[in-house]
């Protein structure tokens, strides 16, 4: 596995993945922000550097609380959040990078369904 990658490299390649894929610019822009925002909490949490082995299922979970109850984020935002975070442990997974992705299996934020008068 390739542990000594920068981030930066590895989400250039992801981003050019991307592109290989069709996504829009606008998609691309979005991706590149969660996951630098993830990196900046990951960092700042575990004290040490984002690397795609290190992302657990724990993780995640903070994470997704962290933006609901920190950030006070909509719960579409948090799950396009996590759409992205899933979307690059895909790819990490299919590069030989991880061996399982993380975001699998953690449930989205539910929308607060509201009762009208």
């Amino acid at each position: 596995m390739e542990t000594d990658v920068p981030l930066k490299d590895l989400l250039q390649r992801f981003e050019g993945h991307l592109a290989g894929e069709g996504k829009s610019p606008h998609t691309l822009v979005a991706y590149r922000r969660d996951l630098r925002l993830f990196a900046g909490w990951f960092e700042t949490t575990n004290g040490k550097p984002l690397t795609p082995p290190a992302i657990t299922p724990i993780d995640v979970r903070q994470y997704r609380s962290y933006l609901l109850t920190v950030k006070s984020a909509k719960p579409a935002t948090v799950n396009r959040k996590l759409a992205s975070l899933s979307a690059f442990c895909s790819w990490a997974r299919g590069e030989g990078l991880i061996g399982a992705n993380p975001v699998e299996g953690i449930a989205p934020v539910e929308e607060m369904l509201r009762e009208e008068l």
